[in-house]
């Protein structure tokens, strides 16, 4: 009797993959229900509290303002647990004398240090969520109790992963990718004849990956949208379309849901302008498309641009291990855990007259799925087949602005099919023969 029952936990708990890694959560103190149900006991006596919001200690009020989450007494300041923070001060304006001595560090957290290459809250870049709340910061070892590998009926692979945070809470994130991602169209001539070609002349997912050892990557770029500054201060947003996403992820961390962080995008026009990543780029001619009809491109400005945003995207970096906290250990990052980012020039894309596509533009990515196997073999990956590999995936608050960064490897034996599976109509109508003079 007692085999069947741990033969029945272990098809309600199926562990479809072995999954390690690092989870970090900051959550927004004044929205997160893990924060306002109080279901994580122990978060405001064991997390990083992070208060660089604005509030703090009101003189007209005497008391600290509403939210405010920093330190209140000495014994706060004595835990270290604490960035920013605000001291009290009394009606001759003194500091209240047990945290006199910590109000220059707890200014330093949040408005910075240049002489000491402090880099506070206040003049983050990248990762500003900080600035938006109070937040409370906690992380821990990726040891699921449940994971599933599955591929869908449209040919998708999703890993998703449960994660018992204790007390009743539940940590469960998901990512999903197309293993045959290319984005392609058709073209066709006067006569009725048509035929499928690349995006840009290339398969996206070889350019990806040329960078990667052998192995294929999948940024998870679902809701990324590319903001072409101007127009009277009416900025012109271009969502990707959905042949052009090939990934996404999800998670709900004890009733809070989250959405995968996209690509950010950034480009420059012939004037140097526009929603640049690197806005003091303004060295000469900026122009790397190099004339009007963006039909010749100025390669050695392009390199140089690119060069300038991956030392910029390393400085962003720096935010999320240095300030945030997204490391682990004595923050080496020599155990490769963490926080990085991923920067694409798209230099092989031709420049074309078009205003739409990603043809100068660049790309920073927080969020990708990286799998041993290659472009080729994924592309024929199916139920049954292993797969590996590692993953970083940012993901924001869908309504409030708590972050969280799962980052880690993954080993399915064997893909599962998913059983609610159901036929792709489109394949299964270009599989007729009235269909078959037709391509996507």
């Amino acid at each position: 009797m007692r085999s069947i029952a741990l033969l029945l936990l272990a098809g309600c708990n199926p562990q479809h993959a072995d999954v390690g890694g690092q989870w970090f959560a900051w959550l927004a103190a004044s929205g997160s229900p893990s924060v306002l149900d109080g279901t994580l006991p122990d978060l405001k006596t064991t997390a990083t509290i992070f208060e660089c919001s604005g509030r703090g200690w009101s003189v007209e009020d005497e008391r600290f303002d509403q939210g405010y989450i920093g330190p209140v007494e000495g014994d706060d300041l004595a835990s270290n647990r604490f960035v920013g923070g605000s001291c009290p001060v009394d009606g001759d304006g003194e500091f209240f004398s047990y945290c006199a001595d910590a109000a220059d560090e707890m200014a330093a957290d949040c408005e910075g240090d240049a002489a000491a290459g402090k880099l506070g809250i206040d003049n983050l870049e990248f990762h500003t969520f900080l600035q938006e709340d109070g937040f409370y910061a906690i992380k821990g070892e990726l040891t699921p109790w449940r994971t599933e590998a599955i591929i869908g009926g449209e040919g998708d692979i999703q890993i998703s992963i449960h994660q018992d945070l204790g007390a009743g809470a539940d940590f469960r994130f998901m990512f999903t990718i197309k293993p045959a991602f290319r984005p392609t169209r058709c073209d066709s001539d006067d006569s009725g004849n048509s035929d499928i070609v690349d995006i840009d002349g290339s398969s996206w997912l070889e350019r990806w990956s040329e960078d990667e050892d052998g192995r294929s990557i999948y940024y998870l770029n679902a809701g990324a949208r590319q903001v072409k500054w101007g127009n009277g201060g009416n900025n012109e947003q271009w969502f990707l379309v959905t042949d052009w996403t090939s990934g996404y992820g999800y998670a709900r961390f004890n009733g809070e849901d989250f959405n995968s962080v996209p690509t950010d995008y950034g480009n420059y026009d012939a004037d140097g302008n526009g929603p640049a990543f690197i806005e003091d780029w303004n060295q000469g001619d900026p122009s790397f498309l190099g004339v009007e009809d963006r039909t010749a491109p100025d390669e050695a400005l392009y390199a140089e641009a690119a060069d300038l945003l991956r030392s910029k995207a390393a400085g962003w970096q720096a935010e999320m291990v240095e300030v945030a906290g997204a490391y682990t250990g004595d923050g080496s990052c020599d155990d490769g855990l963490c926080f990085e980012h991923k920067v694409e020039d798209n230099a092989w894309r031709p420049i074309d007259i078009e205003p739409s596509g990603i043809d100068g533009w660049m790309e920073v990515h927080s969020s990708w799925v990286r799998f041993d196997q290659s472009v080729e073999e994924m592309a024929k990956v199916g139920a049954g087949d292993s797969i590996s590999g590692d993953f970083q995936v940012v993901y924001e608050g869908a309504v409030t602005p708590s972050r969280i960064v799962v980052k880690g490897t993954f080993k399915a034996e064997e893909l599962k099919e998913d059983r609610w599976a159901y036929e792709f109509l489109e394949d299964d109508l270009r599989s007729r023969p009235e269909g078959e003079k037709y391509c996507k």
